[in-house]
This record gives structure tokens, C-alpha cells and sequence, in this order.
């Protein structure tokens, strides 16, 4: 009689497994179809090992400083292009908040000539003999000074992540701020080019090659990090 209840519980157990085992199999199968999917749509094995995500970090991050020292490198050939002593002037920041506060002039002055309001002519002269400024200058001589010397303002304003590029030799935090100002600085160069100012070698066709270049390289940039922000979060949502 126990043999036959043994043997009952045993056929009934075994009857269990087969549906428990039936259910892994599904389950398996389910298992491997969203993660062929994952792997699609992430580029990585949600179920490699930890070390080897660790290490695709690091491949991520090690091309990623490879890339930064190449955009340092390839503005560090343009250094021409913003090189002054302008930048370290204490009194620039407040110069290109009034020039960009030209709207909270009073009303009093509007009728005046603006160059004298804002003073940025004589600001640059300070500075007429030195880089880029003085380059443009010697290049120009029967352009208004007044008129030149506010353009070349301009570029100035949009050289300043550039320009600390090159004293520093490291990126700024925000690369694509630095991406907006680099655009920004070959369109203004562009259009003195159309108003018929020269700019001879410091003009927008070359500098518009390294914009390509430093475009290419940041966009690479911006997809390895976007795949360790990825990996990051997988990691975090599998804890």
C-alpha cells in the first residue's frame, strides 16, 4: 500500500515537472526572442557579464578622450583664426552685455551714433595691433574702421570657447555650445565676405573645413555616449 502511494505522488510529481518544465521552456523561448530585440535595438547583450559591460564602458570612454584630443588638436591649427589678448581683457564681459543689451539703451541716446554709445571702437583700438584684429585691419584699409572694428567685435564674441581651447588645450563642458559657436563664427566670416570685407587666410572656406571636421568627430562622440548612458541604465534597472 505505501509503495502504491509512493508511486501515486511520484507519477502526480513527475505529471508537475513536466508542466513546470513545459512552462521554463516558454518562458526560455520568450526570453530569448526580447533579447534579440534588446540587442537590436541597443547594441549590446542585456546578458553579458558585468565585467564585460565594464570593459565596453571603458572602450566607449577611451574613445571618447581620443576624440576630444583630436578636436583640440585640429582648432589648435586654427589658432590664428581667435589668437589675442583681447579674451583676458577684464573689462570684455561687461563690453559684450552692453553690446548685446542694445535694446535697454535709453531712449535719450537712440539718436546718437551707436559706435560712440556702445564704445566698442575705441575698445578695439586697444587692441588694433594685436592677432587677428590687427590682421583684418592691415587687410582692410579702405573698409570703415568703424564698421570693421564692430564685425570683428562679433567674432569676437563667438571666439571666446575657441580661444580658451587654445590657452587650456582641454574642451569646454558644454560641446555643443562650442558646436553653436564655431557655426555661428564661419557664418560672420561669411557674411564680411558678402559685405566685401577680405579676410585672406583667415577666411570662412578653411575655417568651414574644420567645422566639418570637428561636426564628424563630435556626432561620434555624442552616439559613444549615448551607449554608455545605455548601458549605465540597463545596469541600474537590473539592480
Amino acid at each position: 500500500m505505501s509503495n502504491k502511494e509512493l508511486e501515486i505522488n511520484l507519477l502526480e510529481k513527475e505529471k508537475h515537472l513536466d508542466e513546470i518544465s513545459n512552462e521554463i521552456d516558454k518562458l526560455n523561448n520568450d526570453l530569448k526572442v526580447s533579447s534579440e530585440e534588446f540587442k537590436t535595438k541597443y547594441g549590446y547583450d542585456f546578458f553579458e557579464s558585468e565585467n564585460m559591460l565594464t570593459t565596453r564602458i571603458k572602450e566607449l570612454e577611451e574613445k571618447n578622450k581620443n576624440i576630444e584630443a583630436q578636436i583640440v588638436n585640429e582648432i589648435l591649427k586654427y589658432e590664428k583664426y581667435f589668437k589675442s589678448s583681447i579674451y583676458s581683457d577684464e573689462k570684455l564681459e561687461s563690453k559684450i552685455s552692453d553690446f548685446t543689451d542694445v535694446s535697454d539703451i535709453k531712449t535719450e541716446q537712440i539718436s546718437k551714433d551707436l559706435y560712440s554709445v556702445l564704445s566698442i571702437d575705441s575698445f578695439m583700438d586697444n587692441y588694433s595691433k594685436d592677432g587677428f584684429i590687427n590682421y583684418f585691419l592691415k587687410k582692410n584699409p579702405n573698409t570703415d574702421s568703424s564698421v570693421l572694428k564692430l564685425e570683428l567685435f562679433n567674432l569676437v564674441i563667438y571666439s571666446r570657447s575657441l580661444n580658451e581651447i587654445v590657452e587650456t588645450k582641454e574642451l569646454p563642458k558644454n560641446l555643443n555650445s562650442l558646436r553653436s559657436d564655431m557655426f555661428s563664427f564661419c557664418s560672420l566670416l561669411k557674411e564680411m565676405e558678402n559685405s566685401g570685407i577680405s579676410t585672406g587666410e583667415l577666411n570662412s572656406k578653411s575655417f568651414d573645413t574644420l567645422n566639418s571636421k570637428v561636426t564628424s568627430l563630435l556626432s561620434e562622440y555624442f552616439i559613444n555616449k549615448g551607449q554608455i548612458e545605455v548601458i549605465n541604465l540597463g545596469g541600474t534597472n537590473e539592480k
